[in-house]
């Protein structure tokens, strides 16, 4: 339930600390290249979809390096 001050809504500042297995990164990748070839689509379609280049997609899917999402 949001907190009002003064009439404003006030969102949690508070950092969550997530549990995620240590292999979090394996498992996105796989499940990210599964998804793609069960919808038929290329690494090159998937990046035009979501707006990011081809390039992105192929290292996130090969988790070669750390990503960071622009």
């Amino acid at each position: 339930m949001p907190q009002y001050i003064y009439g404003v809504i006030v969102l949690a500042t508070f950092k969550r600390k997530f549990n995620f297995d240590k292999n979090i990164k394996e498992i996105v990748s796989k499940n990210i290249k599964k998804y793609r070839l069960k919808a038929g689509i290329t690494q090159e379609q998937l990046a035009v979809d979501i707006g990011k280049s081809y390039d992105f997609v192929r290292r996130l899917e090969f988790k070669k390096e750390k990503l960071v999402a622009r």
